[in-house]
């Protein structure tokens, strides 16, 4: 127990140290304030919180059941919604989530809807085709809207590179669509915002799936665009329109880079399907943002860096130099300023409120734990 307890106290300070040591601001520092604790064997996965509960949406990445915990990590249900029927979401889930007071799971299949208790209501087909092996890959971004829950995605242009998309395409694509249990179908939203890269009618640009977050504060719809230092604010509620929009200081981010539009299919790569090598070689050296998180007054930008080089011949040469030199950041931005920057990524980053967040602790290669642990991040002004 000693041996355990020496080793906990030692990661401890040496994430601590980290912290400091990666900011960039003297105004703001990033510190753990609290931890839960969820005595479960079975690796968990925190998915979504409520602020109106206080509890939070758990996912099972072997047994793939779902729970609710609450903030001193009690088990207040526990469900079981995989298989086939009304309420189940087949072979596998991508995203779990609340929204309002009802969750919302993302399937391969169709998105079920379910209330406070987990009853199921209705489902949208089709759901994301998407059936993960371990962690849920995606956050689910939703909203009430015109009293529905309702779901916000971001929409796949070329289904991940297998279509060829025509000179201008982004001039008129819509980026998301929205729809809820009762949906026939999912309505488009939103152009491709003018004087950006994707407006280009002879550069195509691979990274053009944009970042989407809601802001349970004041119900506003956030959105980034992955290869634009650019944040966009739009209101749901008010037929999507533009509320807001705001450059962003990001650290090593450089101009992106591109293929001619005809030349989407062209030059495939050994082990990437009808994609070009190219665009894959460009997805590992250009700058790209990652995720956004908006809550309160605080944004939360994750992006990489990507290579100052992409004279590469295949994605295989660029690899080394891709694991070695790229490296993930994170920004903190308050009332639109960069208030704190972090050269580190959180893994499965929930937010919590306006400066705090919540992130799994990740346990050494010589530790085995019989409880999940997660630590509560907290951004505060330095004394």
């Amino acid at each position: 127990m000693l041996k355990f307890t020496l080793k906990f106290l030692l990661a401890i300070a040496l994430v601590s140290n980290s912290l400091y040591s990666f900011q960039g601001n003297t105004e703001y520092k990033l510190v753990i304030s609290d931890s839960i604790i969820i005595n479960k064997l079975e690796i968990l996965q925190i998915a979504d919180y409520n602020p109106k509960t206080n509890n939070f949406l758990v996912y099972g990445t072997t047994s793939k059941k779902c729970l609710e915990i609450d903030f001193q990590g009690n088990i207040l249900s526990e469900v079981d919604l995989s298989g086939e029927g009304p309420g189940h979401f087949g072979r596998g889930m991508s995203a779990l989530g609340y929204v309002g007071d009802h969750k919302v799971i993302e399937g391969a299949a169709s998105y079920i809807f379910l209330d406070k208790d987990w009853n199921y209501q209705n489902k949208f087909t089709p759901g994301s085709g998407m059936i993960p092996l371990v962690g849920l890959p995606y956050d689910l971004t939703g909203l009430m809207l015109n009293g529905k829950p309702t779901v916000l995605r971001y929409i796949n242009q070329n289904y991940f590179g297998s279509l060829e998309l025509k000179k201008g395409h982004f001039l008129s694509a819509k980026m998301i669509e929205s729809f809820n249990g009762e949906s026939e179908k999912a309505e488009g939203h939103l152009n491709y915002p003018k004087n950006t890269v994707y407006q280009d009618e002879e550069t195509y640009y691979d990274s053009h799936l944009p970042k989407l977050s809601i802001n349970k504060s004041n119900g506003l719809l956030y959105v980034a665009l992955p290869l634009e230092k650019t944040i966009y604010t739009y209101n749901p509620k008010k037929e999507f329109n533009l509320v807001n929009e705001f450059p962003i200081k990001l650290e090593r981010f450089k101009e992106p880079e591109g293929i001619p539009f005809g030349d989407q299919l062209k030059n495939p790569g050994q082990y990437t399907g009808r994609t070009n090598r190219r665009n894959t070689i460009l997805r590992m050296t250009n700058s790209a943002i990652l995720d956004i998180h908006a809550e309160g007054n605080t944004i939360i930008i994750e992006h990489k860096t990507g290579l100052k080089k992409s004279k590469y011949n295949t994605a295989r040469q660029a690899n080394p130099d891709y694991v070695r030199l790229n490296k993930y950041i994170t920004t903190f931005i308050k009332n639109e300023k960069v208030v704190l920057t972090v050269e580190k990524r959180f893994k499965q980053l929930v937010r919590i409120d306006e400066n705090r967040f919540i992130t799994p602790y990740i346990a050494g290669e010589d530790e085995e734990l019989d409880y999940n642990k997660f630590y509560i991040y907290e951004l505060k002004k330095a004394q």
